[in-house]
């Protein structure tokens, strides 16, 4: 039963080994003296009109409205997922490869790393998720990746639906990553968050709950709960960024919404507004 198991994953990675072997190498360079450290998180099914600083009527946002009231914050509305799915959207997301991909280009082309590796860059990548699932690992974790964690490095307990908490990965990855740098090179770290993944109440702590009550685990309250746990982080990463560089570079784009209101959730089906129009 092992055997059967691990058997299409070791098919699926030897399928594209020579794939991978023949991704273009970038020349590399020194970076210039104005190159700007740069963050970019990767969040997970993050519903943009579910968020306050969006206009949504529940304060889910509190943290981002500051900043954003502070002109901290560029809210941006024409942002479009790549896929619905976690899969078919972050690689693209980390490889600029938009449409139909049935050849599997992704796996020979230069991702965000390779590039920021070639400028002279530090490069890191922090997921609280389990990036060996079907392989995207293969994908990123290469020569130019200097510093790498995966979810299951934060906890045992990492399944395709939930992911290490996205606070202790702050506290344990994203710190010391942030803490061990060359301060005389700049850097580029990729987070990715656990997020808004259903089943959504697993996804935010007791003490940040504030819809309640959560009677449906897949329902509003519950989801909105995760929106406000995500709104937390992301202010602490800023502040945590912001002291190490006040002039970094801090982006944020989820990688899909999800369709939930009071009646029903919709998870990531299809290609409605609420999944496919991102906040960003």
């Amino acid at each position: 039963v092992a055997y059967i198991g691990v058997f299409p994953s070791l098919i699926e990675r030897q399928a594209f080994a020579d794939t991978l072997a023949a991704k273009p190498v970038i020349a590399s360079r020194n970076a210039s003296a104005d190159a700007p450290n740069i963050v970019f998180v990767v969040g997970e099914s993050l519903t943009r009109k579910n968020l306050g600083v969006y206009g949504y009527d529940r304060d889910t946002t509190p943290n981002l409205q500051r900043l954003a009231d502070q002109q901290q914050l560029v809210v941006y509305n024409n942002a479009v997922s790549i896929g619905t799915r976690t899969l078919s959207s972050v690689p693209y997301m980390l490889t600029g490869l938009q449409g139909i991909d049935p050849l599997g280009q992704i796996y020979s082309t230069p991702t965000i790393f390779n590039y920021a590796k070639a400028a002279g860059y530090q490069t890191g990548f922090i997921t609280a998720q389990d990036f060996q699932w079907r392989n995207i690992d293969q994908i990123f974790v290469d020569q130019d990746m200097g510093y790498y964690r995966n979810g299951t490095d934060f906890s045992a307990e990492v399944s395709v639906s939930i992911g290490a908490d996205d606070m202790k990965v702050l506290n344990q990855g994203v710190k010391p990553y942030l803490d061990q740098l060359d301060a005389a090179k700049p850097f580029m770290l990729v987070v990715q968050m656990n997020g808004s993944h259903y089943p959504y109440d697993e996804h935010s702590p007791a003490e940040i709950k504030k819809f309640l009550p959560e009677t449906d685990p897949n329902g509003l309250n519950a989801y909105d709960n995760t929106v406000l746990y995500t709104d937390l982080y992301l202010s602490e990463l800023v502040k945590t960024v912001r002291e190490k560089d006040p002039q970094a570079w801090v982006f944020y784009s989820t990688d899909h919404g999800q369709d939930v209101s009071a009646d029903e959730t919709f998870f990531n089906r299809g290609y409605s507004s609420g999944t496919i129009h991102n906040s960003m």
